[in-house]
């Protein structure tokens, strides 16, 4: 270790770490973070380069790695380890890169006492474990702050184990696990995510025990499986959120007990489901084609509903009101939400027997002779201030070529009103 003069130690209680020893107070982390600890607590600034090392930290120790054009440039190869601190610390723009089947950061409380630790613009990376494990003893509380970092694991992404509380707020993060969940929660596990991107080639969080909540806001991500597994009955909480579920087991909410809040929501993927064994309270939900069908929509307490809408690879519209135009050349009763543009011949439309409050239709005269809409029994037509016969006798007809009317129905079956109108129109 190289004695702190003023040429390599910057500003109270900062200690530099530097690959060159004619740069820095120290050349490696762990001598900068003893000699900070030794001293009741600092700042470890490091400089740009790769330290092949594990770092133990220290209570009030914090590491800040050297930013260069918007990037992490120091590279720590190996894992940070908090064994059973208490107090606080913290890291910032460092890129953390586990050996082997270790984690990134491993948090350990064997004591019942407080510890926090904040993570802001770091990289956390482990090839053969989990990113981030957390376990806390009964009695120990652990809260962890991680802001604008990219968190990628393996086996799993994060993994927090009480019986200690442990709560987990995420935001504006990337976090990502290959081949297990994002998230694993066991006992007094608590996580909010915000404004951050989850995928997994398995599931986003496994909740395994009654205590454990997850709470995702305005949040996205890709699962293969699930988005959440209740393997106890802990609580899940989806507000705002858009997430794709390819496979698994046909369910984006799966499990036998739990308590599932959302609302918000927009799903693609096969899983748009929720398991039936579930406790549900919907607070909002999106409509949502089901398995590709036309017609069909997942309810919310909006009140969203097939007869009424009609949704088409997730795009909505109102049943009748959305104009769909077909070249007309044959006489035919009129289908309520379709325009008939009138190409050939004289063409008679016959109004629909049945039509709801509010459905449509259009007609048009564009190369044809002529067309009119005639009536059955009960039914008239409004246009302006006339109305036609009642019944079997009452007609509207076209003048002139680009005579068009729009008509909607207000009384079901029987009454219709134009809404608009080009050119004269002969009233029967």
């Amino acid at each position: 270790m190289k004695q702190v003069n003023s040429d390599n130690f910057t500003g109270l209680n900062q200690f530099v770490v530097d690959p060159s020893a004619a740069y820095g107070a120290f050349t490696t982390i762990q001598e900068a973070v003893n000699a900070a600890f030794a001293n009741a607590g600092g700042t470890v600034a490091i400089r740009h380069g790769t330290y092949v090392e594990n770092v133990t930290m220290s209570p009030d120790v914090y590491l800040i790695g050297d930013c260069v054009d918007q990037s992490n440039k120091v590279v720590i190869s190996g894992t940070l380890s908090f064994p059973d601190i208490a107090g606080d610390s913290g890291i910032e723009s460092l890129s953390v890169q586990a050996v082997g089947a270790t984690p990134a950061i491993s948090v350990t409380k064997t004591a019942a006492s407080v510890f926090n630790l904040t993570v802001n613009g770091c990289n956390l990376t482990s090839n053969g474990a989990e990113a981030i494990v957390v376990t806390a003893v009964a009695g120990a509380n652990i809260g962890m702050q991680i802001h604008q970092s990219q968190i990628d694991g393996n086996t799993n992404g994060i993994v927090l184990t009480g019986p200690g509380s442990i709560n987990l707020t995420a935001r504006d993060c990337g976090i990502n696990s290959a081949a297990g969940a994002c998230f694993v929660l066991g006992v007094g596990a608590n996580v909010l995510t915000f404004y951050s991107t989850i995928n997994s080639g398995a599931r986003g969080a496994d909740l395994n025990d009654v205590t454990a909540a997850f709470l995702m806001i305005n949040g996205f991500g890709s699962f293969t499986d699930e988005l959440i597994t209740f393997n106890a009955a802990g609580q899940g909480i989806v507000v705002n959120s858009g997430f794709s579920c390819s496979a698994g087991s046909g369910n984006w909410a799966a499990g036998a007990a739990g308590t599932l809040i959302y609302g918000g929501l927009s799903i693609v993927g096969g899983s748009s489901g929720i398991a039936a064994g579930l406790s549900q309270v919907i607070a909002d939900q999106l409509p949502l084609s089901t398995a590709g069908t036309t017609g069909t929509a997942v309810r919310g307490h909006v009140g969203f509903d097939s007869s009424t809408f009609t949704v088409t690879n997730g795009f909505v519209q109102l049943t009748g009101t959305t104009t769909n135009w077909v070249d007309t050349t044959s006489n035919q009763t009129i289908v309520p939400g379709t325009g008939y543009a009138v190409s050939a011949g004289v063409i008679s439309f016959n109004l629909p027997a049945t039509a709801a409050y509010g459905t449509g239709f259009k007609v048009s005269l564009e190369g044809g002779t002529s067309w009119s809409i005639n009536q059955a029994a009960g039914q008239s037509i409004r246009l302006g201030n006339t109305n036609t016969t009642v019944g079997a006798g009452g007609s509207l007809a076209s003048t002139a070529q680009g005579n068009t009317i729009s008509c909607i129905c207000d009384v079901a079956n029987t009454h219709w009103f134009v809404e608009s109108v080009v050119g004269n129109i002969t009233v029967v």
